[in-house]
């Protein structure tokens, strides 16, 4: 039930922030409490007591923070999350702008927007499937994570080309695009 046997996932910001500082927040509130407990004399299960409160009042504050620290983040960086594919991380973003290297990465940058980017050297060493695979993970995970996709293409987008896919794809899957 609680496996991904793909090693794929998405995460929000908001959610990865609520995470991190839910731990934090348990681990810094278990801490302070046994402190002082400990420091007043609590003993046995009395001082387990206070601890598990601290653990629990840490996590639900710490947690509180974080996904609201991941949420000004989104808001003011654009970023919505992580695309955790079999062979990258990648940032995702509210808009993403799909097209042909360099001018959809000039677009992107112009606008503030993001775009898919693996390392040359990564894109080197895959094979063309694991390429659109890696690819392919990536339109989903920036789709469920809110991304408004903007195709800019600077020329005829060919069949079978991976712009082509991508289109093919964000049409098949009734996914509203906007052509830049």
């Amino acid at each position: 039930m609680f496996v991904d046997p793909s090693g794929e996932f998405a995460i929000s910001l908001t959610i990865l922030g609520l995470i991190i500082g839910a731990v934090i927040g348990a681990t810094a509130g278990g801490v302070v409490a046994y402190t002082i407990a400990k420091d007043n004399g609590a003993e046995g299960w009395e001082l387990f007591g206070w601890t598990v409160l601290g653990i629990v009042a840490g996590g639900v504050i710490g947690g509180g923070i974080g996904a609201g620290v991941g949420a000004l983040l989104t808001y003011f960086t654009g970023v919505t999350g992580l695309s955790v594919t079999k062979y990258s991380i990648l940032l995702t973003h509210k808009v993403t702008i799909l097209g042909n290297v360099p001018t959809y990465t000039a677009a992107a940058t112009a606008t503030g927007s993001g775009y898919y980017e693996i390392s040359t050297k990564l894109y080197n060493n895959l094979t063309t499937l694991q390429r659109w695979d890696n690819n392919l993970q990536y339109l989903k995970d920036a789709h469920k994570l809110g991304t408004q996709f903007v195709m800019f293409p600077d020329f005829v987008i060919k069949h079978g080309y991976t712009l082509w896919l991508e289109f093919q794809y964000l049409l098949e899957n009734n996914i509203h695009y906007i052509l830049g």
